[in-house]
């Protein structure tokens, strides 16, 4: 009894292991479960979620995708060969590259998608004998390795490449196609920074552009056309005529076979194109110095500005882009001063919800105004006070047809600048022929309607100021005869 026992517990202990091991398959990963994927916009997260269900992309942790980390050549061979559907060897034990070993518990995983790379003629390594494949990949070599991989390289290397110093000489052929082709873009600031490391955003969003339009880039297959049955002519039974009259046997008109249709492939929609968010509606001023600007706007209390600066225009972003997604952004708060603009340069105006997603954008052109010249206007120096007189031409005229005003701001302290045309200059209204007294410097500007600068000028009244030294009467006495300051004022005898 006792033996039996044993042997019904063995039995139950067996099946429940084979309950309690049996493999569950594991549900493959979206961009829901990495954590700093979550504030990615909807367009955005697709792509990753296409990549990642793909087998192309995992995270560098648990719940990490390591969003913003830069990537190694390595992960960026794997990549590569994936998207580009390459051959690739996984029985590979040894690399033509010496640094490249199955063994190396980093980067090792990488041997046969390296390999895959290199017979492909997407890269042939940083030297004939080494790939580095810790190495990091800067943006020029992943847009360079990206355009190669759509098997464009004759074309890249044939074009007069990007006017922009941040790319090297050799790969301004490869970004200037990676930028018209979609797969990579500028930074806000209109350059590219070919040397700067790429990181894993870029590549997932690089790779997925790629890879669309390699696909779309294979050839159809052609369909297997449906053979056409020929028809077999119905015999007519042989008429034996009767002799009179001689009967003419009737003929038989010959069938003619039924041509099968033209097969017309149907064509797919062209993909509606991502509208661009709406402009904002602001105003700009001139801020409490004149080499600052600030914005007034209204703004929802649930939203937030943010602005960046740029030597080239900005362009506004796709509705339901993350703000995550753009670099070098400074918040910003309305009415605040952005000091020491650049006229000539561009300055980015983004609204942003509570989910960062953005909402409007302006891109603002920060112009110079002409300036403003003698003889329309002059400062001149009091015969009998400290101060001078301002003397002012007539507005409107030829230089300044939409000026209707002059404003002016003057002071000992203020600080040289050029506020940009289209701001509100804030000075008090200047009059001809006012008196202004001690003022060191005067900044005049000529304003529209609305007071917005059209024409300007900065200057210091030293520079203007015409005086004739005066020369004092000698103060002499007569006995003994002496002359100095210290002596009364001679005075000539009646």
């Amino acid at each position: 009894m006792k033996k039996t026992w044993i042997i019904m517990s063995l039995v139950a202990l067996f099946s429940s292991s084979v309950l309690v091991f049996t493999q569950v398959p594991a549900q493959a990963k979206t961009s829901a479960d990495f954590t700093d994927l979550k504030d990615l916009d909807a367009a955005t997260k697709a792509k990753f979620d296409a990549l990642i269900s793909a087998g192309i992309f995992d995270g560098v942790g648990e719940n990490k995708f390591g969003l913003k980390e830069e990537m190694n050549r390595a992960q960026f061979a794997k990549v590569a060969a994936l998207i580009y559907q390459l051959d690739v060897d996984k029985n590979l034990k040894e690399s033509s590259f010496k640094d490249v070993k199955l063994d190396d518990s980093a980067n090792g995983y990488a041997l046969p998608y390296i390999e895959a790379l290199k017979n492909s003629g997407i890269t042939d390594g940083v030297s004939d004998s080494t790939f580095n494949p810790a190495g990091k990949v800067s943006k020029e070599q992943l847009a360079t390795f990206l355009v190669r991989g759509l098997g464009k390289r004759d074309e890249a290397e044939s074009k007069p490449g990007v006017t922009d110093n941040t790319v090297s000489d050799w790969a301004k052929g490869y970004v200037e196609l990676a930028l018209q082709l979609k797969i990579m873009n500028n930074n806000v600031d209109g350059t590219f920074g070919g040397s700067t490391g790429a990181t894993r955003d870029l590549l997932v969003t690089g790779a997925y552009e790629a890879k669309q339009q390699f696909v779309a880039s294979l050839p159809s297959p052609t369909p297997t056309a449906t053979p056409v049955p020929t028809p077999v002519p119905t015999q007519v039974p042989t008429q034996v005529p009767t002799q009179v009259p001689t009967q003419v046997p009737t003929q038989v008109p010959t069938q003619v076979p039924t041509q099968a249709p033209t097969q017309v492939p149907t064509q797919s929609p062209s993909p509606t194109s991502t509208p661009t968010v709406s402009s904002l509606t602001y105003e700009l001023k001139v801020g409490s110095n004149l080499n600052a600007v600030a914005i007034t706007y209204d703004l929802n209390q649930n939203n937030s500005l943010k602005f960046a600066r740029s030597v080239n225009p900005i362009s506004a972003p796709l509705v339901g882009t993350n703000v995550s997604t753009i670099d070098a952004l400074n918040d910003y708060s309305v009415g605040e001063d952005i000091s020491d603009i650049t006229i000539t340069h561009y300055l980015g105006l983004y609204e942003v919800n509570s989910d960062g997603i953005i909402l409007k954008f302006s891109n603002i052109y920060l112009e110079g105004p002409r300036t403003v010249t003698t003889p329309l206007f002059n400062f001149t120096k009091d015969e009998h006070l400290p101060g001078g007189v301002l003397s002012l031409g007539v507005l409107p005229n030829i230089e300044f047809p939409s000026a209707v005003a002059w404003e002016v701001k003057s002071g000992n302290d203020l600080i040289a600048g050029i506020p940009p045309v289209g701001a509100i200059f804030g000075g008090e209204v200047a009059v001809h022929g006012t008196y202004y007294e001690h003022p060191s410097f005067l900044a005049l500007a000529a304003v529209d309607s609305e007071g917005k600068v059209v024409g300007y000028t900065f200057q210091s009244t030293a520079s203007l100021l015409e005086e004739e030294p005066e020369i004092p009467f000698p103060s002499c006495s007569i006995n003994p005869i002496a002359c100095g300051p210290n002596f009364p004022p001679y005075l000539p005898m009646p």
